[in-house]
């Protein structure tokens, strides 16, 4: 029998105080290194924020008790520090460890689970810093087959292009009928590194189980890091950003469970949110391609942050 493992106790503020190290002094803390903590008179204690912090995954990781460190260690390695310091109080929390503990499971019973490990947080390597995010594409969970989820909705590594992202391609046609639409290359990193976050709601699923590892816990995880991202560009930065929500699921989690209505309410902001069915065959006839969400998604950011930031979606090819 496996050994249970208790939810990580609340790290005391003190500690984590100590995760975050000022830019401006990182030369003076490097130079010190021999030093476990840094002093008081080098750091001052404010509360961090991402723009002028770095989160130290190291730090963090060693202020927790050994059974959690085990337990997180594929968080600790594998989300950049940059969006480590928007969720990691979510990492300690019960429902997390829980959800953790599940996974555990999963792997000793032998299930085959996709992504792998490594790739489960890859949207924070391929986009790792939050403050660069202009769009959030919300999916629902990762696909299910071999050599397709590598941790971006929509997005897969094989050459066989799923149903669901055929019509996104054909939608991208639409609105600039000169994309050369790719027949093999599914790969959307090119859209993360520009600055959009492709995001599923659930970051993990059993082989050809579709939803199988809904409700274990990731949706709440990543409600949180979306309302805490849009909290970080809104109040931070004094930025905004869209949101392209496919189908009823992606547009629950956005306009209730998130509730950007009253997001925007709260930071004095105008997030764009746009909705539409979802892109799969079972209902895209029914008004995604009259959407047009791509260019209507390039007008906007056109208009706020001008030429330079808006997205080339015509940028996949063969």
């Amino acid at each position: 029998m496996s050994k249970v493992l208790k939810p990580a106790k609340k790290v005391r503020q003190t500690t984590i105080d100590r995760l975050f190290k000022k830019k401006i002094e990182c030369n003076t803390i490097q130079q010190s290194n021999k030093e476990n903590v840094p002093s008081s008179k080098k750091v001052e204690q404010e509360q961090p924020t991402n723009n002028d912090t770095t989160f130290n995954n190291t730090q963090w990781l060693e202020s927790l008790p050994s059974e959690s460190q085990e337990l997180l260690s594929v968080e600790s390695q594998n989300i950049s520090p940059e969006w480590l310091s928007l969720v990691y109080e979510e990492l300690t929390k019960p429902y997390f460890t829980q959800l953790k503990q599940f996974l555990q499971q999963q792997q000793q019973a032998k299930k085959t689970v996709f992504p792998a490990p490594e790739n489960i947080y890859s949207f924070t390597k391929y986009c790792p810093d939050p403050a660069k995010v202009k769009v959030l594409i919300l999916g629902q969970d990762p696909y299910h087959n071999f050599n397709q989820a590598h941790g971006l909705a929509f997005s897969v590594l094989c050459n066989k292009l799923p149903p669901s992202l055929t019509n996104i391609y054909k939608g991208i046609k639409i609105d600039y009928p000169k994309f050369v639409v790719p027949k093999k290359n599914g790969n959307l990193s090119q859209w993360a590194q520009q600055g959009v976050l492709l995001l599923n709601t659930c970051l993990t699923v059993e082989a050809h189980k579709a939803n199988s590892h809904n409700k274990k816990g990731w949706e709440t995880f990543t409600s949180t890091l979306i309302r805490n991202l849009i909290d970080y560009k809104n109040n931070t930065l004094d930025q905004e950003i869209v949101v392209l929500a496919w189908g009823a699921f992606a547009i629950n989690m956005m306009k209730k469970t998130i509730n950007m209505d009253s997001v925007n309410k709260k930071n004095k902001k105008n997030n764009l949110v746009l909705t539409s069915v979802h892109p799969s065959p079972l209902s895209a006839s029914r008004g995604f391609f009259e959407g047009h969400h791509f260019k209507k998604c390039n007008d906007w950011i056109l208009e706020k942050y001008g030429e330079k930031e808006v997205i080339d979606w015509c940028s996949i090819k063969d």
